[in-house]
C-alpha cells in the first residue's frame, strides 16, 4: 500500500510495518474476481520527456496543449479504431476539455458513428443520459476528461485509451482500475497507453508500485526510493543501500519512438534467462558508509543470455546482496537464502566465503530476471544439488580431480 505523494505507508519508522493482508490484483484475476488486462504497442505516442510537474502532476496547460496536436490526435484515433476491432465498449482518456473534444469529433469522422463526450461541463442530466447510454452499449466510444478516473461503474468496459499523460501512479491504477470489472463475454480489457504511463510508473500490480518515491509536503521528509534487495527505504540521490546493493545510474526520459508496448501488469513481463558462467562470493562493504555499518555477502553471477551465446561479447555480471549479518527480517531471509543452497553451518560472511571456497555452496547454472525499475532483480535459479561433503579448510581448489589424476597436467 502506498500513499500518492508520501510513497510507501509500511515502513520501520512508520506507523504500519507490515501488510497483515493482501490480495493482490493478480491472484484476483486468477480467481476470476476481476478481468485481466492486455497491452499493444501504440505507435503513436506522445514524447512527455520535456513537460514540468507541478504538486506531483504534470502542468496540466502544458500537457494538453502537447497533446492537442491535430496531426497526432488523427493519427492516435485511427489507431485505437485498427486495434479494436470486436471490442464493444472503449472508454477514452483525454489531455484537455479541447483535447477530448477535438478527439470525439475526429473518431466520429473516421467511422462515422457518435462517440461520446463527458466533461466537467457536461450537464447532469446530459451526463447521466450519455453514460446511460454507454453502459448499455449504445455508445460504443466514450471521451472523458478528468470525470471517469473514479466512481463510474461500467463492468463492460473493453478497452481503454489514455490518451494522455500522469505524473500520478494512483491516477493511473484507476483509470486502469475502470477495465477490471468483469461481464458476461468479457475475456479481457485492452490498455492503449499514448502517454507512456505504462514504462513511467510500471505493472499496476508490481509490489513496488507507486513507491519509488516519497514527497515532502512540506515536513522536512527527503524524497525516498526502496531497495529492490532487501526492501528498506533509501534516500532518493543515494548510490548504494546499506545492505550493499548499487542503484544503476539514472538515465533521462527518452522518446523511444514506439510507446505502450510494456506489460500493464506485473505477470505478464517475461523473465529473462541467463546461463551462468562463474560465481563469485565476497565480503562487501558499503562505500562512504560508517564502521558501525554491518556488511554483506556480495554473490556475482558471469553470465551469458540463453538466447545469444556469443562469447564474451554478450557476458554480463549479475549481482545480489545478501545480508548474513544484518538484524531483523533480512538477516532471516538470508540465512534461508543460505539453507537452500548449503548444508553447511556458518555464523556470518567469513564462514559463508570459506565454505564457498571449499566447495560447501550449490551454485546455479541458470537464472531468470525480470527487470526492475532500471535494474535487473534475480527472480529464478536453477540450483544444482546442495553438496553433502565438501573439501577440508586448506586444500585449495584446481578446478580439477586432484585424487584423480596420475600425473600433473603441465
Amino acid at each position: 500500500p502506498f500513499r500518492t505523494g508520501d510513497g510507501k505507508l509500511c515502513r520501520p519508522d512508520a506507523l504500519f510495518q507490515k501488510v497483515c493482508y493482501s490480495a493482490p490484483i493478480g491472484k484476483l484475476i486468477e480467481e476470476g474476481y476481476l478481468c485481466n488486462l492486455t497491452t499493444k504497442a501504440a505507435d503513436a505516442s506522445v514524447d512527455t520527456s520535456e513537460l514540468h510537474i507541478r504538486g506531483g502532476e504534470f502542468v496540466s496547460g502544458e500537457m494538453a496543449a502537447l497533446f492537442s496536436d491535430i496531426a497526432k490526435i488523427r493519427v492516435a484515433c485511427a489507431e485505437v479504431i485498427t486495434k479494436t476491432p470486436g471490442r464493444k465498449s472503449t472508454l477514452i482518456f483525454c489531455a484537455g476539455v479541447q483535447h477530448a473534444q477535438t478527439v470525439a469529433e475526429v473518431i466520429q469522422e473516421i467511422t462515422g458513428e457518435e462517440c461520446g463526450l463527458v466533461t466537467g461541463d457536461t450537464l447532469p442530466m446530459e451526463r447521466a443520459a450519455l453514460l446511460r447510454r454507454f453502459r448499455i452499449g449504445e455508445l460504443k466510444r466514450l471521451c472523458n476528461c478528468d470525470v471517469l478516473t473514479t466512481g463510474f461503474d461500467a463492468p463492460g468496459i473493453d478497452c481503454i485509451a489514455v490518451l494522455r499523460a500522469t505524473a500520478s501512479p494512483g491516477l493511473f491504477a484507476q483509470i486502469c482500475g475502470r477495465g477490471l470489472r468483469i461481464s458476461p463475454d468479457k475475456t479481457d480489457c485492452l490498455i492503449l497507453d499514448f502517454g507512456s504511463n505504462v514504462k513511467r510508473h510500471g505493472p499496476i500490480d508490481d509490489p513496488q508500485y507507486g513507491e519509488q518515491s516519497k514527497g515532502g509536503k512540506g515536513n522536512g521528509d527527503a524524497p525516498t526510493k526502496t531497495c529492490p534487495n532487501c526492501e528498506e527505504p533509501c534516500a532518493l540521490s543515494a548510490r548504494e543501500c546499506g545492505c550493499g546493493f548499487t542503484f544503476p545510474p539514472r538515465e533521462l526520459a527518452r522518446h523511444e519512438g514506439t510507446a505502450g508496448e510494456d506489460a500493464i501488469l506485473a505477470a505478464d513481463i517475461k523473465p529473462t534467462h541467463w546461463i551462468v558462467e562463474e560465481v563469485r562470493m565476497s565480503r562487501h562493504k558499503k562505500k562512504g558508509g560508517t564502521p558501525d555499518d554491518p556488511d554483506t555477502l556480495r554473490v556475482d553471477y558471469v553470465c551469458q543470455p540463453c538466447a545469444e551465446l556469443n562469447g564474451n561479447l554478450t557476458e554480463r555480471t549479475i549481482s545480489e546482496w545478501i545480508c548474513l549479518e544484518h538484524g531483523g527480517f533480512i538477516r532471516t531471509k538470508a540465512f534461508k537464502w543460505w539453507s537452500q543452497r548449503s548444508n553447511a553451518e556458518i555464523n556470518d560472511i567469513d564462514d559463508a566465503v570459506a565454505m564457498f571456497h571449499r566447495g560447501a555452496v550449490a551454485t546455479p547454472t541458470a537464472i531468470s530476471t525480470k527487470p526492475d525499475g532500471k535494474f535487473l532483480r534475480i527472480v529464478g535459479y536453477e540450483l544444482d544439488e546442495k553438496p553433502t561433503e565438501w573439501r577440508e579448510a586448506g586444500i585449495p581448489n584446481f578446478g580439477f580431480d586432484e585424487m584423480g589424476i596420475e600425473e600433473v597436467p603441465f
